[in-house]
């Protein structure tokens, strides 16, 4: 059995960082772990800290202060590092595109396996972008 499928058959453990941003996709991200969505339902439950996470949630764009940060964070999870990229700004730098103190999206900093789109994403679509990854893992155990 995979790494990957060992962690879908107990729980997916997600840590949600901000990048830097308006927080607006960290609220629904809490959001879905609250009773009226409850993705503990599916197993996936808010870890602690990084090095106890199997997913790093990642929203808000990317500052320059913050790229090291992120380097960092990834490092400190256990392999295999999960990345999503949540949110408009994490995509595609969003609302703050252009700005002077944005430098990259997430998957110029981070090896991102699933995107979810929005701004703010709905706790609908957190929950469904973390299904794909569930899904992802099950159909691709060893990867």
């Amino acid at each position: 059995m995979g790494i990957r499928l060992q962690i879908v058959t107990r729980s997916l453990w997600i840590y949600p960082v901000v990048a830097g941003g308006c927080n607006g996709c960290q609220l629904e991200i809490l959001a879905c772990l609250s009773p009226a969505y409850d993705l503990e339902r599916f197993g996936v439950r808010l870890a602690v800290s990084v090095p106890h996470a199997d997913a790093l949630l990642v929203s808000g764009s990317m500052t320059q202060r913050n790229l090291k940060r992120m380097k960092r964070l990834l490092l400190e999870m256990p392999e295999p590092a999960i990345v999503v990229a949540v949110g408009a700004c994490a995509l595609g730098q969003g609302v703050f595109q252009g700005s002077a103190v944005i430098s990259k999206t997430a998957d110029a900093v981070l090896p991102v396996q699933v995107y979810i789109p929005g701004c703010p994403p709905k706790p609908e679509a957190v929950t469904a972008g973390l299904g794909k990854l569930i899904k992802l893992i099950r159909q691709n155990p060893d990867r």
